[in-house]
């Protein structure tokens, strides 16, 4: 019943992740594009298939953000 299915994992010193959804109201690309640069890392992809790569320091505050994002009306 999740919103984004995240897999990760952790390369010299950053998580690189795969991210996925099923909803058609979440555009996953623009998504990343805007909150990972913001955290020292990249993003993006397609609506419902994206990547991203931050610091490995700032993944909690990435989902955090991701969060917020997701709860934000399209």
């Amino acid at each position: 019943g999740a919103a984004v299915g995240i897999a990760g994992e952790r390369r010299k010193g950053s998580i690189d992740m795969s991210l996925r959804t099923c909803r058609g109201d979440i555009d996953l690309n623009r998504i990343l594009r805007r909150i990972a640069p913001g955290l020292g890392g990249s993003g993006g992809g397609h609506p419902s298939a994206a990547g991203a790569r931050i610091p490995e320091g700032r993944f909690k505050e990435f989902i955090e953000r991701l969060n917020a994002a997701l709860a934000e009306p399209p």
